[in-house]
């Protein structure tokens, strides 16, 4: 069904709705597909951002964001299941949606929220901007957050 299937994580935060990872694994190796992981470093590159940081804190952002998701992928990730790390720095929206087209992803796997607060409901949501604007199907994930309240 599905060839390439995209899904953002957080490792620094364990992953998002990580208990949903289990349900992703097991769909994409039903379709025998490629899971692609990615991981969204904040961008440093505006001039306002950059000037807060020394100068070598975003490639040691990098290299620890690096090995973070390799450590995620070697802990939750079965042997056997084709998966591709994907390390990006700038908007999470933007990024998920450049790396789609990249890859020519079939389905991009993304959590939502239950009860968005006033002001993600005006300026709009990652997961609502990925959904509007992706060329593949997206599956948002309900109930994402209420399941992570119990772990």
């Amino acid at each position: 069904m599905f060839k390439k299937v995209l899904y953002p994580i957080d490792v620094s935060e364990g992953g998002l709705c990580r208990d949903a990872l289990d349900e992703v694994v097991e769909e994409v190796h039903k379709w025998g597909a490629t899971l692609y992981l990615i991981y969204v470093l904040p961008g440093f590159n505006m001039p306002l951002v950059a000037s807060f940081f020394p100068k070598d804190a975003e490639k040691k952002a990098r290299a620890t964001a690096k090995t973070q998701l390799e450590a995620y992928i070697q802990e939750h990730i079965p042997e056997g299941l084709p998966v591709e790390p994907v390390l990006r720095q700038g908007t999470a929206y933007e990024e998920i949606l450049a790396e789609s087209r990249k890859q020519d992803i079939d389905l991009i796997i993304i959590p939502g929220q239950d009860h968005p607060s006033m002001e993600k409901w005006l300026l709009g949501t990652t997961t609502s901007k990925v959904v509007r604007h992706a060329r593949c199907s997206v599956l948002v994930l309900r109930h994402c957050g209420e399941r992570n309240k119990d772990t």
